[in-house]
């Protein structure tokens, strides 16, 4: 596994997390975002997008959630 252009300077080799629980596969923006989440605590080391994602929708619904709810 290796990362191109920007990120290669921050990201280290994360081949040991294949076939772990640590390793997610997400194909929507809702397992994205809960794959993020899961991150923060630790319990998700590497995420692959199988699919092309609406981050854009994702920022949007997540904006509108936030406003909603305060």
């Amino acid at each position: 596994m290796s990362v191109t252009g920007f990120a290669s300077l921050g990201v280290n080799d994360r081949s040991e997390y294949l076939e772990t629980a640590y390793y997610r596969k997400v194909k929507t923006e809702r397992e994205f975002l809960q794959a993020i989440l899961d991150a923060r605590n630790g319990s998700v080391k590497v995420i692959e997008a199988t699919r092309d994602l609406s981050l854009g929708l994702l920022y949007d619904r997540i904006l509108i959630t936030c406003c909603l709810v305060k």
